[in-house]
């Protein structure tokens, strides 16, 4: 084999590393489990183009049969390609499936107490089909009248660790807590769309009301 020859076929190699390398980065990199599927499609071109250049670099060109030892690379190599291949996007399938089942779980976000307006509110949640899940309380803690003249919509905003917000969240469809007569607060059992990832982000939430001043 001439130098020409072992110098493009060693930097073609590099180059082939380096997109399998870059296919890797970016099924990490994704969050979303169709994507991931969609970047691991592309193992199959570079897994192909380096089997070519590993017979390129220990079969092509030799004067005599090829050694069983170059047989050996070019297998060991490509076997070696085809295992990373596999198990690099079946580690995070299988990361995402666990994932997904966890954010399935009803999670307690705990209350949100609005002192000025002497409201207490509470939020649970859980992830599933596309969406956020939620159970979702505002209570006179005393359990007296709410004043319906004065609020006109309750809301509950979600934010990241870092106090960002994330999605504000209306309360249309609610059902009324009623004490006797007395409607001291709402319960909203909905849903809204929201990915998985924004879903993961979520750290904490606010009692978020307008009032018909």
């Amino acid at each position: 084999m001439k130098i020409y020859s072992k110098i493009v076929g060693v930097i073609l190699t590099l180059a082939g590393i380096g997109a399998f390398i870059g296919v890797i980065a970016g099924i990490i990199d994704s969050n979303d489990i169709e994507e991931k599927i969609g970047i691991s499609l592309l193992f199959i071109p570079c897994i192909l183009f380096l089997h070519y250049m590993y017979i390129h670099n220990f079969g092509f060109n030799l004067k005599s049969e090829i050694p069983k030892k170059n047989y050996r690379t070019i297998l060991i190599l490509t076997i070696l390609s085809l295992v990373i291949s596999a198990i690099v996007p079946a580690g995070y399938l299988l990361k995402q499936i666990n994932i997904q089942k966890d954010a399935q779980e009803m999670i307690d976000r705990g209350t949100d107490n609005a002192s000025s307006a002497k409201l207490k509110a509470s939020l649970r949640t859980k992830h599933q089909d596309g969406h956020i899940k939620y159970v979702f309380s505002v209570i006179n803690p005393d359990k007296s009248e709410l004043d319906w003249d004065y609020y006109d919509t309750f809301s509950f905003e979600l934010k990241d660790k870092d106090g960002f917000k994330i999605k504000t969240i209306e309360i249309s469809d609610f059902v009324n807590l009623v004490d006797g007569k007395k409607r001291y607060g709402i319960t909203s059992n909905s849903s809204h769309y929201m990915s998985l990832s924004d879903y993961l982000k979520i750290d904490k939430w606010d009692l978020i009301y307008k009032t018909k001043e």
